[in-house]
């Protein structure tokens, strides 16, 4: 259980510094605010989403 835990905290935490990466790129670029956000938005997601199936995959037992 602990293991999980550690696993889904550290998924979370990359998962956040890349939508964070995906928002600074999209300003950087040029974008508006809010398509920056969205692009944020769906980069967490869906590293969200892979982490939670990779650690699924992961776990013992």
């Amino acid at each position: 259980m602990q293991f999980k835990v550690m696993t889904v905290i550290i998924v979370m935490l990359i998962a956040l510094v890349i939508a964070l990466a995906a928002i600074l790129c999209s300003l950087i670029s040029g974008g508006s605010r809010q398509a920056a956000m969205k692009t944020g938005g769906v980069a967490f997601v869906s590293m969200a989403g892979l982490g939670m199936v990779i650690t699924t995959y992961l776990s013992p037992g």
